[in-house]
């Protein structure tokens, strides 16, 4: 009845259960096949459930008892005495286990121990036709050089494998593929390098980034001769493009980087007069590239922190109206922990004013489970390690990806429809160290007063006054952890139904 009226997220508390029954032995087989079947993952609506009741009702009698209770009473003497029924009910676990089954850190899939089996899996959504879903699944293999540190990478794919995701990826560098400048010749390219992981390419669908950034040679007059730069820019777009397309099939490309509303003025001026600028002028060669390899190739432009009116508006006003096929946002909500709707809605809004209103967007962030709730967001423990998540936490992460899920598939007539998102990628799969290279690299700003207020990082501006910061620490933002564990039964029902 909830689902039919759209309260499918509300919760059930059943305040009252039990058997009125002489025969006791049953009214513990009973209570024993009720906390076992609860216990399951179909009965997740089910937050808390309250036997009526410890000893027999006020008017039963003490002389025959056999009541609701779970124990009788001698009310003369202000005794109490168990019945089967309440050594069943001792005897279930009281601390949280999870749904799938594993029997703590260092036992579970990450370690090779069997997945659950059917009857243990909580029930996975149904992924619409046409959208595109994902997970960021950051980090290195351990003992590899990198920023982010996870799991080992078969671990996650495993994890993938498991759920409704059906989209996968690969990237193509303009540094690997065209190592030396052409100078006034034409341009030779080495694609050998481009070796998609085979599973990436079985998805359904498959995206090739077009990363042109950090190409040593292009960099040094990436500002001097942005005609030339980007004449060479879109002559290595095409090659790429009908490269992708022809071995591999493609035809989604994305590019343009991640967040670079962020990126810090001092990187872009006195050249571009603001982030947009600097942002689309190159997307404009890439885009003229890519449809030249093939006019039906689509290309995702954005990757927006923020996902406002004026911010999409930006890029139109930079020149983007023509020279894109999907916009991404990442679109997080005040709390982080689910995905901000409004976002979505002013992004679709403005491609509507801007003439565009068949444009789809994707979510390639903000869709999430961070940052975690209130009472441990600030818990130093995270910078040391990782420790054991408690029921509550566990509790945050599936609300993170149902919220999520129910509001990107939940039609709102008048102010919402589904068909304006074709995709999304859920941040993040797995916990890892993030910023281990971070101390080299950051620059610290100060104000006039000799005060931190931030870093410069990569060409981003990272605003803070604490100066560990920028040291390693775990997030721990995924649906498994660092060890490749599970919190919860979360990853087997993605995207929840």
């Amino acid at each position: 009845v909830l689902v039919r009226h759209g309260d499918a997220h509300k919760k059930i508390w059943v305040n009252e259960y039990g058997w009125n029954t002489r025969d006791e032995q049953a009214k513990a087989e009973k209570l024993r096949a009720v906390l076992t079947e609860l216990a399951r993952p179909r009965w997740h609506m089910v937050f808390q459930a309250n036997y009526l009741c410890l000893t027999d009702l006020p008017e039963s009698d003490d002389a025959t008892g056999h009541d609701f209770g779970l124990c009788s009473r001698d009310r003369q003497a202000l005794k109490i005495a168990p019945r089967p029924s309440y050594e069943a009910f001792r005897a279930r676990p009281k601390a949280w286990v999870s749904r799938a089954g594993q029997a703590g850190r260092g036992a579970g899939l990450g370690q090779g121990a069997r997945a659950p089996g059917p009857a243990d899996k909580p029930r996975r959504g149904t992924v619409p036709e046409g959208f595109m879903l994902s997970f960021v699944a950051p980090g290195v293999d351990p003992g590899e050089p990198g920023d982010d540190q996870g799991p080992p990478r078969a671990v996650r794919r495993r994890y993938i494998r498991m759920t409704g995701c059906n989209t996968g990826g690969f990237t193509i560098r303009w540094a690997d593929t065209e190592p030396t400048d052409p100078g006034d010749g034409p341009s030779q390219y080495d694609f050998s390098l481009v070796r998609p992981d085979r599973e990436e390419l079985t998805q359904k669908y498959v995206i090739c980034y077009l990363d042109f950034f950090g190409n040593p040679w292009a960099e040094k007059f990436r500002f001097t001769d942005i005609p030339r730069y980007n004449r060479l820019l879109e002559r290595w777009a095409e090659a790429a493009c009908r490269f992708a397309r022809k071995r591999f099939g493609v035809s989604l490309f994305e590019t343009g980087g991640n967040e670079r509303d962020l990126v810090a003025p001092g990187t872009y001026r006195p050249h571009f007069p603001d982030w947009h600028f600097y942002y689309v002028d190159p997307i404009k060669a890439v885009h003229a590239g890519m449809k030249r390899a093939h006019p039906d190739n689509k290309l995702i432009i954005g990757n927006l922190c923020y996902s406002d009116r004026n911010h999409v508006g930006a890029l139109y006003v930079a020149g983007a109206k023509g020279n894109f096929e999907i916009l991404a946002i990442h679109a997080y909500g005040p709390r982080g922990a689910h995905v901000d709707m409004e976002q979505v809605v002013e992004a679709h809004v403005e491609m509507v004013f801007r003439g565009d209103p068949d444009i789809p967007i994707i979510l390639t962030e903000g869709w999430s489970a961070f940052p975690l709730p209130e009472s441990i967001d600030r818990d130093p423990a995270w910078r040391r390690g990782p420790r054991p998540y408690k029921p509550q936490e566990i509790e945050h992460y599936r609300q993170a990806v149902l919220d999520g899920w129910r509001n990107l598939t939940t039609p709102r007539p008048g102010m919402y429809d589904p068909k304006w998102v074709c995709g999304a990628r859920f941040f993040v799969l797995n916990d890892h160290w993030g910023g281990r290279g971070w101390a080299d690299r950051a620059m610290p700003q100060y104000d006039e007063r000799g005060n931190l207020r931030g870093f410069l990082l990569d060409g981003y501006f990272i605003g803070t006054s604490d100066p560990d910061y920028i040291k390693p620490f775990l997030r721990p933002w995924g649906l498994i952890d660092i060890d490749g564990q599970p919190k919860g039964d979360i990853i087997y029902a993605f995207p929840p139904y």
